[in-house]
């Protein structure tokens, strides 16, 4: 599903400026990370993941270091706005989370939840068919709606739950993919009225993508070191 695009250099363009202020903001499907002296960005329309030229990335920084008030139309960000990375008007508010400091596959705890094979093969099955016929925003649109109605976590089922969920994983025949994986367990858990959040992060070079559900600064369904070396990138 996802790839790094860095060739845009015909996208690089010069383009003449335009006059008079004009607020601009970051495209609602896109999502970005600065890190490593650069900048990786998600569309999350195109499920993909992409780079920038050099002329726009310094652009792209300075706005983020300026929390996207720049007012002045330059013609990096003239092409910026073409190519739909920006629109105009305000960014809308961003999720986050505390940095993960914790990880409960790591304190070898074992929950008291019932294992239900046939809800977590469900869940599996459920989940790959979404993410094998509908765009990613498509999916993460439906985990926002769901949120909106989650009240406080009770931290407590949410492990066991969740523990509960990953001793059926490891038996299951398919493949452990972060994503598939991670939509699987938001579905189970959201049956139970649990509503913790999925996190995408980054490595910019190599690079590499990744996703994992955490609640707080507490990792739910990876080791806390391997989620440690991405970036997040955007958190659902």
């Amino acid at each position: 599903m996802f790839d790094l695009e860095t060739d845009l250099r015909t996208h690089s363009r010069q383009e003449p400026a335009a006059q008079g202020p004009l607020p601009v903001g970051l495209a609602d499907h896109i999502a970005f990370c600065v890190d490593r002296g650069g900048v990786t960005l998600l569309d999350t329309h195109r499920d993909r993941y992409f780079g920038l030229p050099r002329a726009l990335e310094t652009a792209f920084v300075e706005l983020v270091d300026a929390d996207f008030s720049a007012q002045l139309i330059t013609p990096a960000i003239g092409r910026l706005l073409e190519l739909g990375i920006l629109v105009q008007g305000p960014t809308a508010p961003r999720r986050s989370l505390p940095t993960a400091n914790r990880s409960w596959c790591d304190d070898g705890h074992s929950g008291g939840a019932p294992v239900d094979p046939v809800g977590v093969a469900w869940a599996l099955w459920r989940a790959g068919r979404r993410l094998k016929t509908r765009p990613l925003s498509s999916i993460l649109d439906q985990l926002r709606v769901r949120r909106t109605g989650g009240g406080v976590l009770d931290l407590v089922r949410l492990r066991d739950e969740a523990e509960a969920f990953q001793r059926v994983r490891a038996w299951a025949p398919n493949k452990s993919v972060c994503l598939l994986d991670s939509v699987a367990l938001l579905d189970v858990l959201h049956k139970h009225g649990l509503y913790p959040s999925l996190v995408f992060g980054v490595i910019r070079r190599p690079f590499a993508a990744h996703c994992w559900v955490q609640v707080d600064e507490v990792v739910v369904n990876d080791r806390l070191d391997h989620v440690r070396e991405y970036a997040p990138i955007l958190v659902i």
